[in-house]
């Protein structure tokens, strides 16, 4: 940001670069709501090398769409809100039409200072409710409508000391332009500064006009660039764009997804996913047996399978995966497999609603369920999955976080037997050659020794590789 607004030789190419960069985040969920890039270092004892030095900074507020833009800096940065001109915190006023209020502000919390959406725009009523904040910096704040809280989607997210808003918690205010024609009570201002040793702005005078008012400061002898602005941008939230994902009916044919269906009963079909999304998925859930388990939310699983090479979600189960998830794992969605697509535990669990799957289920399925039934405490803390593997390290991993969660060691498991030696190779990561199907083979051999060692009413016999 900080160099190309130093490629600008006027305050209105200054203004239309920010507009910009906030236009660049239309087709996201965030919006920048505090930001900051560059360093400013102008006194000789900070700067002894007199190098070219920058900043710049924005904030984002709300203000009445009756009032008027005459000075830079509407609101001072992250108060609360100000009423002809004074702090007023009172909450009663929140509709007061006067009001100008900071989207971020400083709170005091157990005698710490936090950034935090302002207050003064939620009470009990709207949709926004606090958790505890994390690392002293920023509230855990969640959009709360049903879905949103039981997902917990956050309200503020901080990435790269910037801070980052839901942009649907403004709609209360704001008319997005994508969505409405209509006027808002309020509209969305950017207060922006921007310093720079060098003087590349060639105007001379402040810049206003009815939706803007940028201040010129005259530094002594002109000795650096100082910008310090207001001005108004539009709220852009678009709308959804329908998902790319083919199902599979249980009758044989493809269709593209009903994005609506939430009930496998009266419209079931099965998406296919690459097995290559486990590595998205696994950084924030846990996969085991037939139950995938929300890191983010303690009281939600869905239903998954995981087969030779892909997962598969029950459509019904899908849709009710967060909309970012399902966006990310468009991407993976196989939309040419129509064969093998469903475990035997899981025909029968689903299909034939019989609560006795586990004789029909494979050992790595049946492993996942007793660690569900007996360890899910200790499955959280190591974040162990129980898939089949598909590469040594996830096959190694996996070993270990089992092995520990159960108080064994490698050479518990088994006496030396066929297979078994290899299975210390790979825990031990020695040289193996293997390709997958041997590798699901091996793992599945793995689950029936643990299996065996710690319950044997769950053992079975090792099920032919090909799923």
């Amino acid at each position: 940001m900080v160099k190309e607004l130093e490629s600008k030789s006027s305050i209105i190419e200054v203004m239309n670069t920010i507009k910009k960069m906030f236009e660049s985040y239309n087709n996201d969920l965030y919006l920048p709501v505090i930001f900051k890039e560059g360093h400013f270092t102008y006194n000789s004892f900070e700067n002894k090398d007199n190098k070219p030095s920058s900043e710049f900074y924005s904030k984002l507020i709300i203000r009445p769409r009756n009032s008027k833009i005459t000075h830079s800096w509407m609101l001072n940065n992250l108060a609360y809100s100000f009423f002809n001109g004074t702090e007023f915190l009172e909450k009663q006023q929140i509709n007061n039409s006067d009001f100008i209020y900071n989207l971020i502000v400083l709170k005091k919390v157990y005698n710490n200072s936090i950034y935090t959406f302002n207050p003064m725009l939620y009470n009990d009523n709207s949709y926004i409710s606090e958790e505890n904040y994390k690392n002293n910096e920023i509230a855990n704040l969640y959009y709360c409508d049903d879905f949103h809280k039981e997902q917990k989607i956050p309200v503020l997210k901080k990435e790269n000391n910037n801070i980052y808003l839901f942009k649907k918690v403004l709609e209360d205010y704001l008319v997005a332009s994508e969505h409405s024609r209509e006027e808002s009570d309020y509209v969305l201002t950017v207060e922006f500064e921007y310093r720079n040793t060098n003087r590349h702005i060639i105007d001379t005078e402040n810049y206003q006009d009815n939706n803007s008012f940028v201040d010129n400061i005259a530094t002594k002898n002109n000795e650096f660039l100082w910008l310090i602005g207001t001005f108004d941008i539009p709220l852009v939230i678009n709308k959804e764009a329908p998902l790319s994902i083919i199902v599979n009916d249980l009758s044989g044919k493809k269709r593209k997804i009903n994005e609506k269906n939430y009930n496998d009963d009266t419209e079931a079909g099965l998406i296919v996913f690459s097995n290559k999304c486990f590595e998205y998925l696994k950084k924030r859930y846990i996969i085991l047996g037939l139950t995938m388990i929300d890191t983010y939310n303690d009281n939600q699983s869905y239903i998954i399978d995981t087969l030779n090479n892909i997962f598969v979600f029950w459509e019904g189960e899908f849709n009710k995966l967060p909309r970012e998830v399902k966006l990310e794992l468009e991407k993976y969605n196989d939309k040419e497999r129509n064969e093998s697509l469903i475990s035997p535990a899981m025909f029968e669990w689903q299909l034939n609603s019989s609560w006795d799957w586990k004789p029909k289920a494979y050992p790595c399925q049946l492993l996942g369920d007793y660690l569900i039934e007996n360890y899910i405490e200790l499955v959280r803390e190591y974040k162990c999955n129980v898939i089949l593997p598909y590469n040594i390290d996830i096959f190694v991993n996996e070993m270990k976080n089992i092995l520990n969660i159960l108080s064994l060691k490698i050479e518990d498991i088994a006496e030396p037997e066929n297979g078994y030696g290899i299975l210390v190779k790979i825990y031990n990561k020695d040289k193996v050659q293997l390709n997958e199907e041997k590798m699901y083979s091996l793992f599945q051999y793995f689950c029936s020794l643990v299996l065996e060692k710690v319950d044997k009413e769950y053992v079975r016999e090792l099920p032919k590789t090909n799923q």
